[in-house]
């Protein structure tokens, strides 16, 4: 998405989060992704729907299973392959919301529906925000308190061989203490 909007091709702005830990379709925990884009209108949306979301309209084709889940008013589809790979997405008016399971998806609209608060309420994500130089290009922001309380409530299969490896890198490079990094940059004749 990002290389396709640098081309001009589409009009629209994005946002990659670690939301947290989920439970995968196998059931084994894995880290909740979500893709947010905000499209600047309908024709954008639909460009992307039909250029890289094909996999969508081609499920039966694929041996891919498609399936629908209400979330209040809004519809999240979930496709799947072999019971175990997922991806969801969902549609609020130009917004799309894209991610490797459902829980994750809950929980942006219930941030963009006024159930959950929002980073933009972070006072830390606000005071490293304000320290950018950039407003316009790639703005890249971690919350070190958020991502210990992550690696903390990870279910315990996480203790174990890649888990067990993730933690041991975690501590060892001291991020328990992190607050909080940003970074950002500009973009200047469709460069960063």
């Amino acid at each position: 998405m990002i290389a396709v909007n640098h081309t001009g091709a589409l009009d629209a702005s994005y946002a990659l989060a670690l939301v947290g830990v989920e439970p995968g379709a196998d059931g084994n925990p894995q880290p909740g992704f979500v893709l947010v884009g905000e499209f600047s209108d309908w024709s954008a949306r639909h460009t992307f729907e039909n250029r890289v979301l094909k996999l969508a309209s081609e499920a039966n084709k694929k041996e891919v299973e498609k399936k629908t889940e209400e979330y209040g008013d809004e519809e999240i589809v979930v496709l799947t392959k072999g019971g175990r790979d997922e991806i969801a997405y969902a549609y609020t008016n130009a917004t799309l919301v894209v991610s490797n399971g459902v829980g994750p998806i809950k929980k942006v609209l219930d941030v963009r529906f006024g159930k959950a608060k929002s980073l933009e309420a972070n006072e830390t994500f606000l005071r490293a925000r304000s320290r950018t130089a950039s407003r316009e290009g790639l703005f890249g922001y971690l919350d070190g308190a958020a991502l210990a309380r992550t690696v903390e409530s990870a279910p315990a299969a996480m203790s174990q061989g890649e888990g067990a490896a993730f933690r041991q890198l975690f501590d060892g490079l001291g991020l328990r203490s992190l607050e909080s990094v940003a970074m950002s940059s500009a973009f200047a004749d469709g460069r960063v």
